[in-house]
């Protein structure tokens, strides 16, 4: 029906009449939130805590009700509060992982990016082909201005920012080479031809040579640039020569 008004309504007088159960607290703070009303929701869930005494039942509950009014800080355009309310409660969630995803965002959202930057090669270390601390990672290498991207190839990239994030992966490969994703990004960002010639053909041979079948679904997308699509091209057509050739693929160029 999408009565919010309504909801709200019924779920406040709910919590009139069993202030006691936790349930009624936190649908009544949802309520609030599907109206907009982050500040008032973050009220609520103050509100209840308030109540509580002595030690959790359940350290996950609490936990996710600690993150939940984290959400609700930051929804409302409190950064710097959210981050605060993260590092005071910090010892009480149990989500280890998200807190620190969740700090290293608020930290980038803060201008604190090379404290952010620092959180997100830890992250890269525990799992490089994760596409948002990719993302996360070149926004606090681009500057504090710059907003996380996951999918380069229809975005306005300019030389400096080329050779920043192409000096980047060259780290980043470096320091994981077996990653697929720290080899495959860079054909997204690239728009120097050249750059994007090596750069392809360092994510393709290994992958041609091993018959991995889903190879050209991972290429197609890139055949949305003509330029693109042209150097791809050029490089089949090598290699096909090649095989007519000698029966091997040329070495990658490098």
């Amino acid at each position: 029906m999408r009565d919010l008004a309504g909801f709200v309504h019924t779920r406040r007088h709910l919590l009139t009449l069993k202030p006691t159960n936790r349930n009624n607290w936190f649908t009544f703070a949802v309520s609030q939130h599907l109206m907009d009303r982050q500040a008032q929701a973050v009220g609520i869930v103050k509100a209840y805590e308030d109540t509580l005494e002595g030690t959790p039942e359940n350290d996950y509950e609490h936990s996710e009700m600690l993150l939940y009014k984290n959400m609700l800080l930051e929804e409302d355009g409190l950064k710097q509060e959210a981050l605060d309310h993260l590092e005071s409660c910090a010892e009480h969630i149990v989500d280890g992982l998200f807190l620190k995803e969740k700090r290293a965002d608020l930290m980038r959202q803060l201008g604190r990016t090379s404290e952010a930057e620092a959180i997100y090669r830890t992250l890269l270390r525990r799992n490089p082909e994760h596409h948002g601390y990719h993302a996360g990672l070149q926004a606090c290498v681009l500057g504090s201005s710059a907003a996380p991207v996951e999918q380069w190839l229809h975005e306005e990239v300019d030389d400096a920012a080329e050779s920043t994030l192409k000096q980047l992966y060259a780290e980043l490969q470096h320091q994981h080479p077996k990653s697929a994703v720290c080899k495959r990004i860079p054909l997204d960002f690239a728009r120097d031809s050249t750059h994007f010639r090596i750069a392809a053909k360092t994510y393709i041979l290994p992958a041609l040579r091993k018959g991995v079948p889903s190879l050209f679904a991972d290429l197609k997308p890139l055949y949305a640039s003509p330029a693109k699509g042209k150097v791809l091209g050029e490089i089949f057509s090598d290699w096909l020569e090649s095989l007519a050739e000698s029966g091997k693929l040329r070495g990658e160029v490098t």
